[in-house]
């Protein structure tokens, strides 16, 4: 559990076994990313409100996929089941029963997931993909002129 939470001691009482958790409770060092992300397999965003999310990104960058609240913000980034999960924002059980089915599903579903997200991020989030939207969009501008 990693990031800044200015209330977490009402957090960390509900925590019944601390002893299994990696706590990182304050703002992450950029030199502690790399280590965070490599070793994740999985990044969770339980966002009650979402505008844009720096560590959504982040994640992508180095292939981890991620589970978040279904908002829109979150939806535009996330192919629920292809390279991410999305719950039902604000409902502890649905984040339960995701977290629960990633727990059970088989090693090579992951991997498929990490491959997926990887060709998503080239595909639509890379300067390389973003410049062919962008070359794509002109090209089509250009030919309904015509």
């Amino acid at each position: 559990i990693a990031g800044k939470c200015d209330d977490f001691k009402l957090y960390q009482g509900l925590i019944s076994n601390p002893s299994v958790f990696d706590l990182r409770i304050k703002i992450v060092p950029n030199v502690e990313i790399p280590d965070l992300f490599g070793k994740a397999h999985f990044l969770v965003l339980p966002y009650r409100d979402v505008t844009q999310s720096g560590p959504l990104l982040i994640a992508y960058n180095y292939g981890v996929p991620v589970i978040a609240s279904d908002f829109p913000g979150f939806r535009e980034y996330v192919c629920n089941g292809e390279t991410g999960f999305l719950f039902e924002s604000g409902s502890t059980k649905a984040l339960y029963n995701v977290m629960e089915h990633i727990l059970s599903m088989d090693e090579s579903i992951h991997k498929k997931m990490v491959v997926n997200l990887n060709d998503y991020v080239k595909r639509e989030i890379s300067l390389k993909g973003i410049t062919n939207q962008y070359i794509n969009f002109f090209e089509q501008l250009i030919a309904n002129r015509s």
